[in-house]
């Protein structure tokens, strides 16, 4: 969700450069929080302004989002170490600071049309995670990760709440991914459904430590008298008012075995093993997942 704010990493006063947007100063990667682009000063001191772009690329969670770097007098070498540390543009200043408003734009912009990220989340939509899959899934582990009960929620608490559980859902996917996966990929498929690549060797512990987190959470998404009942009344499918449980994750493993399968047949083969997955404990409020180790040839 695009909220034209910009966070800020420099000594430098940009507002009257960048009034149309919303600055926020940040100093470390923890002040880090939802935006639509990142300005950074290479030249700050310690920890460092090339630190700071360097771990905002190589982050899950923020590896796709715009950087811009800020080069004091056109440095070539500060030039040269902001592209290596992958920033998306570079302004000099100050003589072009006129220039950093349009540079913004434009780096926000390509960002949504090049990465197809999705608005809420900003991770990877359907173009990238179909490219992923297309290009690198081979002797990959794929993890198709859904939230069970979500629509029953999001009748009952509103699609604001609703939007918060979705960006929950993002940070405890990327960061169990980056406790366990070097090589690995995030992206959102749309809706409460989330895509993981990662090694097959890890993928079961992605998945464990992506239901402990979540299981640890969910609660805090309901008010005290839901939350003490394990349950929820809401409007059903049918249209009649039902009892549902508390919000839990279902998650598919597909192992790529090598051979030539299409993201289509593998949404359609994580489907069928995700409506296994769903029968669970009498009470459904507990996340699982299902591994089925073999991609077969035909589905």
């Amino acid at each position: 969700m695009y909220t034209n704010t910009v966070l800020v990493a420099t000594q430098a006063d940009l507002a009257p450069t960048l009034p149309n947007y919303k600055l926020r100063s940040v100093h470390t990667y923890q002040d880090i929080a939802h935006c639509d682009a990142i300005i950074v000063d290479v030249s700050l001191p310690t920890p460092g302004g090339l630190s700071l772009l360097r771990e905002i690329k190589q982050r899950y969670a923020t590896a796709y989002l715009p950087v811009i770097a800020l080069v004091p007098d056109c440095a070539p070498a500060l030039i040269g170490q902001a592209l290596e540390a992958l920033a998306d543009d570079w302004v000099c200043m100050p003589s072009q600071e006129d220039t950093l408003a349009t540079r913004v734009a434009l780096c926000i912009a390509r960002a949504a049309r090049d990465v197809a990220t999705n608005p809420l989340t900003r991770l990877p939509g359907n173009l990238r995670i179909n490219e992923e899959i297309q290009n690198r899934s081979e002797g990959r582990a794929i993890l198709y990760c859904d939230i069970d009960n979500f629509k029953s929620y999001n009748d009952r608490y509103g699609f604001y709440a609703g939007d918060e559980v979705l960006q929950k859902m993002a940070a405890i996917l990327a960061q169990q991914l980056e406790l366990h996966e070097d090589e690995g990929f995030l992206g959102h498929i749309g809706g409460d459904d989330f895509v993981v690549l990662s090694s097959p060797e890890q993928a079961e512990t992605i998945a464990v430590g992506i239901c402990n987190a979540f299981d640890a959470h969910a609660g805090n998404f309901y008010n005290e008298a839901d939350r003490a009942r394990g349950k929820i009344t809401s409007l059903g499918r049918d249209g009649t008012i039902q009892e549902f449980p508390l919000i839990a994750l279902t998650i598919a493993i597909v192992t790529h075995g090598g051979k030539q399968t299409t993201p289509s047949q593998l949404g359609q083969l994580a489907t069928r093993i995700k409506r296994r997955a769903k029968i669970k404990e009498p009470d459904g409020a507990k996340s699982t997942y299902v591994l089925y180790q073999e991609v077969p040839i035909a589905l």
